[in-house]
């Protein structure tokens, strides 16, 4: 992103659409830079996941939820498992 390099909506929808594309190094790159910023994000945290997954790196994926600073709010606790469930 050459405008706003730290956008959230713009490198949230970028991250998504290169883990769709199957470039997971990319956009966990991308969800690494953001959480720097946004660390308990529950949606950079699902992309940071997913992209893990995707690399086939599932354990540190499912540690990023064991932390308890990254645990999301209850209510978003439910899309997230349900996300992350489907993928492993």
């Amino acid at each position: 992103m050459n405008v706003d390099y730290y956008n959230y909506y713009g490198n949230l929808r970028l991250a998504y659409a290169l883990r769709m594309q199957q470039k997971f190094d990319v956009a966990v790159k991308i969800t690494q830079k953001m959480l720097a910023i946004y660390p308990i994000d529950v949606h950079f945290l699902t992309e940071f996941a997913l992209g893990k997954i995707g690399l086939g790196e599932t354990d540190e994926a499912m540690a990023v939820f064991q932390h308890p600073r990254s645990r999301p709010r209850k209510r978003d606790g439910k899309k997230l498992s349900a996300a992350i469930n489907k993928y492993v």
